[in-house]
């Protein structure tokens, strides 16, 4: 069985468990950004874990970087910039890395 679909079961189960539905989150971005088949429904399941985490921990650098990241392969450069705005106070540095993953997106589609 694959690693996302040991972690939905692992979030029925126990729907408390951030830590599984955060790295549920991350491998939904992660796969969404290798297939191009379903990549809509990937980003949406993503979306999903990543804001149940973010209610819970308001806090979590990671939780908002993937987020922005899933925005960023949605094709949502404002909620992307939006994030990178909530992640700038939070670590500097992953704000960064998300500013620079966004121009990239940019850049690629404007010479697309």
């Amino acid at each position: 069985r694959d690693v996302a679909a040991v972690c939905e079961q692992r979030v029925r189960e126990v729907p408390s468990d951030l830590r599984s539905t955060f790295v549920l989150g991350r491998i939904c971005v992660r796969l969404a950004g290798e297939r191009a088949t379903d990549q809509e429904q990937l980003l949406l399941r993503a979306e999903t874990a990543l804001n149940r985490v973010l209610e819970f921990s308001s806090s979590h650098v990671e939780a908002w970087y993937w987020l922005g990241a899933a925005f960023v392969l949605a094709g949502r450069d404002h909620d992307a910039r939006t994030i990178v705005e909530v992640l700038e106070p939070l670590d500097g540095g992953r704000s960064l890395d998300l500013d620079l993953l966004r121009r990239n997106a940019a850049s690629r589609s404007t010479t697309a």
